[in-house]
């Protein structure tokens, strides 16, 4: 039996964080587990036609700010937070290993709180969806 989509509005910078977690897991799984590449590379397209497709003659992102709704089963939106939760630790510590100047350590910081918090709060919308 299909899965019928679960629609989460979210806005356009959460994702940006989205598609390029799916770009990151893409690039990575390609090798050793193309299925996963797959995947990824189904939720980067959903969302460009989702988002940019839906407006007739965009060929970029809308406004960072903009309210957008996406509409993918629970297992795909399930497959999304556990890449960005995944993948933190695993930032941390190349970001430790390979970024040099304590601004730039910040600047990834930053960027993997705000994946946590994007984690939670996907979290919390399907939790709300089921309740």
């Amino acid at each position: 039996m299909d899965e019928e989509p679960v629609a989460l509005t979210l806005s356009v910078s959460n994702w940006q964080f989205i598609d390029g977690t799916m770009d990151n897991v893409g690039a990575i799984a390609i090798i050793d587990a193309p299925e996963t590449a797959d995947i990824a590379n189904f939720v980067r397209n959903e969302g460009w036609d989702q988002i940019v497709g839906a407006e007739p003659d965009r060929r970029d992102w809308p406004e960072e700010s903009k309210l957008v709704t996406v509409a993918l089963t629970s297992t795909v939106w399930e497959f999304i937070v556990a890449a960005i939760e995944e993948g933190t630790p695993l930032s941390r510590k190349l970001a430790v290993a390979t970024l040099s100047t304590p601004q730039q350590r910040l600047e990834q910081e930053v960027s993997l709180h705000y994946g946590i918090q994007l984690a939670l709060k996907l979290r919390e919308l399907l939790s709300d969806l089921y309740c």
